[in-house]
């Protein structure tokens, strides 16, 4: 249920206005033309929550959020709920990108397309293997097993993600650490190392008299070094898919790497397969989704 805003006046131009619980505009405006004359304006309330991320929102929209779509869509359709009241009602409650695309997506369904050739437009959104899998579905008239199967597939996905993510918490961590660390060190203990030698009249190791003028120019020029820390830092974050690569060609990771990509190909591949496309147009497309 959505909040709705509403303005209507009557046949003497009286001005009324209000706000009205629905599922969708149009139930708004029936409720309106049974009370009154004219429609004048009908417009969603947000929630500051909602504003908030909408406004935060970059576009994109993660697997969890995919496992839900289609988790609620074959809920809705396997309780006899037609496929674009059902996108109506998942629009209200789904991200904003994932609300544009509805919106979208049934007005190809009002023009009569198909919801596979629907989704094609979206290629940011639902990948070729969603697309031919939905296709299957609909041709085999079993959209919403599909439904199912790709919402559980995008969830196993999700919860595969959020492992490898949680596994690098602990060594970004340390990394973060021993970075705080080493400028600790560099700040506040290396004048007393430098200060050490003097006092004994020795002269300092080439390391030590490197660290001391990389410090003594930092500390002089502390503003070019935080400008050149943040490009050095916004650098390797643009290069991060460069840098990605090359550390899965790494002789341990590259194993891990290859041994993660066979099983997602062959749960891609059984995916297609039960949704019964063909054996070759199954293997061509699990191929372009495991890459």
């Amino acid at each position: 249920m959505q909040l709705y805003r509403w303005r209507a006046r009557s046949m003497a131009g009286k001005l009324y206005q209000g706000s009205y619980l629905a599922d969708s505009k149009q139930e708004v405006a029936a409720f309106l033309h049974e009370n009154y004359d004219y429609i004048t304006g009908i417009e969603e309330v947000q929630s500051f929550t909602v504003k908030i991320s909408r406004l935060f929102n970059s576009g994109k929209v993660n697997d969890k959020e995919r496992s839900r779509f289609f988790q609620q869509l074959a809920a809705m359709l396997g309780s006899g709920i037609p496929l674009c009241r059902a996108l109506e009602l998942l629009k209200t409650r789904c991200p904003v990108s994932l609300t544009n695309v509805c919106c979208l997506l049934i007005d190809d369904l009002q023009a009569g397309k198909a919801l596979s050739a629907a989704m094609k437009k979206h290629v940011h959104i639902f990948r070729p293997v969603t697309v031919s899998v939905i296709e299957a579905g609909e041709q085999g008239g079993i959209l919403q097993e599909m439904l199912s199967e790709l919402a559980v597939y995008f969830g196993q996905k999700e919860e595969i993600n959020r492992f490898l993510k949680n596994i690098c918490l602990y060594p970004c961590l340390v990394l973060s650490l021993a970075i705080v660390t080493g400028c600790l060190f560099v700040v506040k203990l290396l004048p007393l190392f430098a200060d050490l030698y003097q006092s004994f009249d020795l002269v300092p190791t080439l390391p030590l008299q490197v660290m001391l003028l990389v410090r003594e120019i930092a500390v002089k020029y502390w503003q070019a070094a935080v400008f050149l820390s943040l490009f050095i830092s916004y650098y390797l974050w643009q290069r991060r898919y460069s840098l990605m690569k090359w550390c899965f060609c790494l002789p341990l990771i590259a194993g891990y790497r290859q041994t993660f990509l066979e099983i997602r190909f062959c749960k891609i591949l059984s995916l297609l397969l039960n949704s019964g496309i063909s054996l070759p147009v199954s293997i061509k497309t699990a191929a372009a989704g495991s890459a």
